[in-house]
């Protein structure tokens, strides 16, 4: 019924007509498990290198499923290989003369880059109040100049609050924390001007 790690001794002895024999030491070692190693979670970008699984041990095996029956590497450096978008699991565990410890889980999240922003162009008469510029997105960004070197809003919905008559140029990019901006839409606001009042005799 032992459990806790460690040595256990025993002593046994038999008696035959009243004599006891001299006792012999029967021990039970119950050795200890090694702790789960060390392992964390890593978010990338579409498009970047994956990095490496690092754990630190005497003897790390890696699974790729939760029951520990698919081992897919065996060594301190995991280099997973993957490269799509989504979410990969992967378990490590440790063993030291010959006993498995629990498994450490750490998960790679290869993430998508955003869409490229589709916002409308709209024309309209002078006097009439400009519509706002909405995209919904991660991380929106407005610029009113070609190089995105100012930025005029970072709110999904745009107030331009433009009234006179021109043709209003501005660019909309979308990111994610810690990837690359998207690919720019440009987004154009015409204002006609109201024709001067006409001359009848």
């Amino acid at each position: 019924g032992d459990t806790v790690a460690g040595a256990h001794t025993y002593y046994v002895t038999q008696t035959e007509s009243g004599c006891e024999s001299p006792p012999d030491t029967a021990t039970l070692t119950i050795k200890p498990l090694p702790a789960p190693p060390g392992t964390k979670d890593t978010a990338i970008c579409f498009g970047m290198a994956p990095p490496d699984f690092i754990a630190t041990g005497s003897n790390i095996q890696w699974y790729d499923d939760a029951g520990l029956t698919n081992l897919v590497f065996t060594g301190d450096t995991f280099a997973s290989g993957d490269t799509a978008v989504g979410t990969y699991v992967y378990y490590a565990t440790d063993s030291v003369d010959g006993c498995k410890g629990p498994a450490c889980m750490a998960t790679l999240s290869i993430i998508a880059p955003p869409g490229v922003p589709v916002v409308a162009d709209s024309t309209f008469c002078a006097g009439i109040t400009a519509p706002d510029l909405i995209y919904v997105g991660s991380n929106t960004q407005w610029y009113d100049d070609a190089a995105l070197t100012n930025v005029v809003s970072t709110a999904d919905t745009f107030i331009t609050g433009v009234t006179a008559p021109n043709v209003y140029v501005y660019y909309v990019t979308d990111s994610i924390a810690g990837c690359p901006v998207s690919l720019l839409d440009t987004v154009t606001i015409t204002i006609n001007a109201i024709p001067s009042q006409p001359v009848a005799n």
